[in-house]
């Protein structure tokens, strides 16, 4: 009768219930605090925030240093699972979302902390700008206000463009809230700052997997979700943001 029962359990068990979970390809975008090189292994806050992911899932991950466009051409043609970027018209086809991730703003800022408002945005004349995030600056920025500023693409860091605005080689950054931060603090200036900087564009980013991968999977989205949620809830995700002082506004 014992024998029976076993035979029977053994059979009703999917095979799905016996394997270990796929690794799924990570992709980490290679600016910083998000991402970046350390002691030879990818480092930085997307990395913590994926590292307790998979700890609370049991999923492994390998990841993937990659540049902004790189990035989303590899997510777009399933070359990598999983990505935490901004929510952008040109995936959706590709992606499914899976978790919100938090919010970003964008910000317009001048040497030495100038600061810019509607009336004097038509004196700049050249824009420094990171690979990827030219049409933020674009379209929410130069074609808005009609404006007639050229755009300095200056690699994946903040650390060219940062260095170029305060040796005047270009009139303004759009930067993000957290390059924002290291920005300040490397000019001594308090984070009330971001309080009247302009912003150029907020948007909203996401846990995105690629509709393209061969480990795409109902179950697999369901379980990154809901474990996504359980490091929201225990606090996991904003120790994470703390230890990068990321900009919640």
């Amino acid at each position: 009768m014992k024998f029976i029962t076993c035979l029977f359990v053994l059979i009703t068990l999917s095979p799905a219930s016996w394997a270990e979970p796929e690794t799924l390809k990570v992709g980490i975008i290679d600016l910083r605090p998000w991402g970046y090189m350390e002691n030879g292994k990818v480092s930085g806050l997307q990395r913590d925030v994926f590292e307790a992911l998979s700890e609370t899932t049991r999923i492994p991950f390998n990841y993937q240093l990659l540049p902004l466009n790189r990035l989303q051409r590899h997510l777009k043609s399933g070359r990598i699972d999983l990505a935490s970027l901004f929510k952008r018209k040109k995936l959706m086809p590709y992606v499914e979302l899976v978790a919100w991730v938090s919010g970003e703003t964008y910000y317009l800022v001048g040497p030495k902390g100038i600061s810019f408002d509607r009336s004097n945005l038509s004196h700049i004349k050249h824009i420094g700008v990171i690979m990827g995030e030219e049409n933020i600056v674009q379209k929410s920025l130069i074609d808005k206000y009609k404006l007639t500023a050229k755009l300095d693409v200056a690699g994946v860091s903040y650390d060219t463009s940062l260095k170029k605005l305060n040796a005047g080689r270009i009139d303004a950054l759009c930067i993000a809230g957290p390059g924002l931060k290291a920005y300040l603090k490397t000019l001594g200036m308090p984070d009330t700052f971001i309080e009247d900087a302009f912003v150029i564009e907020s948007q909203e980013g996401y846990l995105q997997f690629s509709i393209q991968s061969p480990r795409y999977t109902p179950n697999t989205i369901s379980a990154l979700a809901s474990g996504f949620e359980r490091l929201r809830d225990n606090g996991v995700l904003l120790n994470i943001n703390n230890k990068y002082q990321i900009n919640k506004k």
